[in-house]
């Protein structure tokens, strides 16, 4: 990925997390994310019209947390498997995960979509991580439409290993009403 790509998206997920903090006072405690346009059950779609974008997200059901082979609790914010549409970029079906810690530079973290494996590639320190270009976005995509849940495999800057399991129940639906709304 060239820098101009990597600013892009990292922008982009800017856009994407703080977009929905608009209009919110800061003594308001309502998620930014509580309010999304459609929801079919574990995913919803979010979007924003300046610039015209739309995004498919959803959390994990379950999440394990482990160091040296052991069971261990962490704090984490925010965990999140998106699927985004830029229409002014031409840029659909753009996959991306944070999960909720910082990853080291050049970090790869594993998407297991019932038994079918992908990677998710950090290009930059920080908390989140893409499919390293259009074609795998597609490939991951196809399988999220036909899959049934999505382990999502990571080591933290500290060394700790995170298990993510996101349902992919109502994923479909999600994506087509994303589509719908950023052709």
């Amino acid at each position: 990925m060239n820098i101009l790509t990597n600013i892009f998206k990292l922008t982009s997920i800017l856009v994407i997390l703080l977009y929905p903090l608009q209009g919110f006072s800061q003594s308001s405690n309502q998620d930014p994310l509580a309010d999304p346009l459609f929801t079919k059950s574990d995913w919803s779609v979010f979007a924003s019209n300046n610039p015209k974008q739309c995004w498919l997200v959803s959390t994990p059901k379950k999440s394990v947390n482990t160091k040296n082979g052991r069971v261990v609790e962490v704090t984490r914010s925010k965990i999140l498997l998106y699927v985004s549409f830029w229409p002014e970029t031409n840029n659909r079906g753009e996959v991306s995960f944070t999960g909720g810690y910082p990853y080291n530079k050049n970090d790869v973290v594993d998407l297991n979509i019932d038994n079918r494996k992908f990677e998710l590639f950090v290009p930059a320190e920080g908390e989140f991580a893409w499919a390293k270009d259009p074609v795998a976005d597609k490939e991951i995509v196809a399988a999220m439409k036909i899959g049934v849940k999505a382990v999502i495999t990571g080591i933290s800057k500290r060394g700790t290993q995170t298990k993510d399991t996101i349902s992919l129940i109502g994923f479909t639906a999600a994506l087509e009403d994303a589509e719908k709304r950023c052709p």
